[in-house]
């Protein structure tokens, strides 16, 4: 089943209602117009074609019926059968024939072999079944025995005996007149047998010759039957359709129906608020991670050791981390409103305050910060320890880096190991290690190079 939703939005919700319904009911009519055309359409090319089909049956039923008479043929399967009976029939004769003459020319074999050597009687009544033939057998074998008998009993001169023994010959004579008789007839009916084998022969190729035309016209009669059929079916169907069709388009039925008609919304469909909520939030999310990453691929600064050591191919000394003010020295509010540092401190409290709560002096001695303030002292201490530590120049290439903080600091935890040290505030822009101790603005360092003199250097 196939459902077709509408949908219709509108600030009217009764014109949305009723755009729907009316576009649903617009859709059915123009679909029933649409196949009521098409139906026409059909039904008017169908038309046409049956007339062409009609014209195209009775040519292939004409042809048919041509071919049937000139070749006086009706049933081509009851001609086949008749045909492939009497080639089986003659056939089998031929093959009977040509069996009983190919033992008549085995016995006249025997014959001729048996009377090139003598006569074997015996072996010449096994082969030749002829009554005179055995009774002269019989005649022969009564006077073999007489003559037996009477050489017994007289000499060979003898009347009786002479007269036995040209009866015997006489016998022998006739016996073998008899038996070319029997020869000569064995020939005669081996000739016979050997031209009927070869009238069976031409009987069965006629035969055979008249089956190979009877199929030719088989095919040939099945070829026309079968475009008669063909033809007769098409032409049935084309006839069924346009009947179908003639229905069809009396009928004014759609196949389309309203499941469910257009009712007036509850409440409206945009904006949606919830799902524009959450797609804002996905979309925000989004795109601050894809920013974060961006802004993390493009950004070039060293943030950890790994970074220093990989693009510098140098070794951090120390890590500052960022301080924690809570771990400072206790810290009181004055009546005026103002943080003081309750512990003494040797900073001035002026613009710089900001920057004196970084020194050292301000963390308790087991804090981080003092700690890793503490390792970069060892950590220069040990890098240097062959060559001595004379000088050390501390810079970076911006403000606020924490150059003044980090040389304030480090100089505070060398003093504290015993050390004597020099600080000297190199920044000609913006000094402020003179700010953060109590000094002399003058002579400055500028003074110093310039007028190449010692002046009395205070000791931190």
């Amino acid at each position: 089943t196939r459902l077709l939703k509408i949908s219709i939005e509108d600030h009217d919700e009764i014109m949305a209602m009723d755009m729907a319904n009316s576009l649903s009911r617009a859709y059915i009519e123009f679909n029933i117009a649409n196949r009521l055309r098409s139906s026409q359409n059909t039904l008017s090319w169908m038309t046409d074609q049956l007339y062409g089909m009609k014209k195209k049956l009775e040519d292939a039923e004409e042809q048919f019926l041509t071919y049937k008479q000139q070749e006086k043929l009706f049933s081509v399967e009851g001609r086949q059968k008749v045909i492939a009976q009497k080639i089986e029939d003659f056939n089998d004769a031929y093959i009977k024939s040509r069996n009983k003459r190919l033992e008549l020319e085995a016995k006249l074999k025997e014959l001729r072999r048996s009377s090139q050597g003598g006569v074997n009687i015996v072996h010449v009544r096994s082969l030749i079944q002829n009554p005179l033939i055995d009774n002269l057998y019989s005649q022969l074998l009564t006077s073999e025995v007489e003559l037996s008998r009477l050489s017994k009993v007289y000499k060979s001169k003898h009347p009786k005996v002479v007269q036995i023994k040209t009866k015997i010959d006489n016998t022998r004579n006739k016996l073998q007149e008899e038996l070319k008789k029997e020869v000569q007839s064995l020939e005669s009916e081996r000739s016979v047998l050997l031209a009927r084998e070869k009238v069976l022969q031409k009987t069965i190729a006629d035969f055979e010759g008249e089956a190979l035309g009877a199929n030719r016209k088989e095919l040939r009669y099945t070829i026309l039957e079968r475009n008669v059929e063909t033809n007769q079916r098409l032409y049935d169907t084309l006839l069924s359709k346009i009947k179908e069709s003639n229905i069809v388009g009396t009928v004014d039925v759609s196949n389309i129906r309203i499941a469910e008609k257009a009712v007036l919304p509850q409440s409206p469909v945009k904006p949606k608020k919830k799902l524009n909520l959450i797609l804002s939030i996905i979309f925000g999310l989004m795109t601050g991670i894809g920013l974060s990453f961006l802004w993390e691929y493009l950004d070039r600064s060293l943030r950890t050791e790994e970074d220093v050591q990989r693009y510098l191919d140098m070794t951090v000394l120390s890590v500052i981390p960022v301080a924690d003010l809570a771990k400072r020295s206790t810290l009181s509010k004055g009546k005026d409103g103002v943080t003081k540092i309750e512990k003494k401190s040797r900073f001035r409290h002026h613009e710089s305050t900001n920057l004196s709560t970084l020194f050292l002096d301000n963390y308790p001695i087991n804090s981080s910060f003092a700690e890793a303030y503490r390792t970069l002292r060892t950590n220069i201490k040990f890098s240097l320890m062959e060559k001595g530590l004379r000088s050390l120049l501390l810079t970076s290439a911006g403000e606020e880096e924490g150059k003044t903080s980090t040389v304030a600091n480090l100089a505070y935890a060398m003093v504290q190991t015993g050390a004597s040290v020099l600080m000297i505030d190199a920044d000609l822009r913006k000094p402020y290690l003179s700010r953060l101790f109590p000094s002399q603005q003058s002579p400055g360092l500028t003074g110093l190079l310039s007028d190449v003199f010692s002046s009395n250097i205070q000791k931190g």
